[in-house]
């Protein structure tokens, strides 16, 4: 419970900035797109959301094409994973080309299920499995 405080006071500070009518709304940058529904349910119609990997990408090969950067320097924050394969590629990347974004890597605040518990499981990256499970989805059917 700790854990979902400290996001939604995170994506409240973001919202809660000054805006003038003349403004354009401020873009919070998400690496996968089911974090594009987290933003939108709390945030509203506060922010534009910018999606680095769309949901018909495989986010571990996934290279941004140059409007997905253009709007990543203009984020007011980004929300990641922190396992994927393009962020272990792309992270350090992002985060020199705005160094005033707000940065809240998910995968920081939770226990990841560990490598040895899942040996059926071929993974690229052997520290942890990182995936997010929709509701009713068969935990065995792996990646």
């Amino acid at each position: 419970m700790h854990k979902i405080f400290k996001y939604l006071s995170i994506i409240l500070l973001v919202s809660c900035n000054s805006h003038d009518i003349n403004t354009q709304k401020e873009i919070i940058t998400v690496s996968i797109s089911p974090f594009r529904y987290f933003v939108e349910a709390i945030g509203g119609d506060d922010f534009n959301v910018n999606v680095m990997v769309p949901a018909e990408a495989d986010p571990h090969v996934y290279e941004p094409i140059p409007g997905q950067v253009n709007a990543l320097k203009r984020s007011s924050a980004y929300i990641c994973d922190g396992y994927l394969g393009f962020e272990l590629n792309w992270l350090k990347k992002f985060y020199e080309l705005n160094k005033t974004m707000k940065k809240l890597t998910l995968s920081d605040s939770i226990s990841l299920i560990k490598a040895d518990i899942l040996k059926a499981h071929e993974m690229h990256d052997k520290r942890a499995y990182p995936y997010y499970e929709k509701e009713g989805s068969n935990q065995d059917s792996g990646p």
